[in-house]
């Protein structure tokens, strides 16, 4: 079970890194997850603010994450597990 959240913790750090360029720890991952993450998909329009660090300037950034941005990333490791 350790091993499924870190997967889909990481897979969603990456997603974050990848569409909004802005690095998060796995901590702020997790509390994306349990307050958004939904197995089945999106129940509403939900979001949730989150701080990182913006890959371009290095400088913290605060990024609006949706319920449907952390459903996306995760799907793939869902699908895995």
């Amino acid at each position: 079970l350790a091993a499924s959240r870190q997967f889909c913790q990481n897979a969603l750090c990456d997603a974050l890194r990848r569409d909004l360029h802005v690095q998060i720890s796995l901590n702020t991952a997790d509390a994306l997850i349990r307050e958004l993450g939904n197995a089945t998909g999106p129940e509403g329009n939900r979001v949730f603010a989150v701080g990182g660090r913006d890959l371009a300037q290095g400088l913290p950034r605060k990024v609006d994450v949706s319920e449907k941005a952390v459903y996306e990333a995760i799907r793939p490791a869902l699908e895995t597990i």
